[in-house]
């Protein structure tokens, strides 16, 4: 366990190296677009600094992913896109991917 605030320098590193990767990738997909868009990084619970970000900022929609998970999972480890949504003053777009989508309609035409 790490205390908050000391951390191992590969640790460090791999989280800088994760970060930059991602400001890449948005850049790919929102570059030349005229898109605004701000890159925030916090530590804590991920709805609750959501929220907060998103109430910081005057956000109007805050957008997430969802995996669907089970309701026993939702229960144990709580949910992100739950606790947004009972949360956020901005409304809240849950979006599930295409693959789990499609899976989901293929379970389903086997049932």
């Amino acid at each position: 366990m790490m205390s908050p605030g000391i951390a191992a320098p590969e640790l460090v590193q791999t989280l800088d190296d994760q970060e930059s990767e991602v400001k890449q990738q948005v850049l790919r997909l929102l570059g030349g677009k005229g898109i605004v868009w701000d890159f925030v990084v916090r530590s804590g619970s991920p709805g609750e600094e959501i929220v907060e970000v998103a109430d910081e900022t005057g956000a109007d929609l805050v957008v997430v992913g969802s995996n669907r998970h089970s309701s026993l999972h939702n229960l144990l480890l709580g949910s992100t896109a739950a606790y947004l949504t009972a949360h956020s003053q901005a409304a809240v777009l849950v979006m599930r991917s295409k693959a789990a989508v499609g899976a989901e309609s293929v379970a389903s035409v086997k049932s």
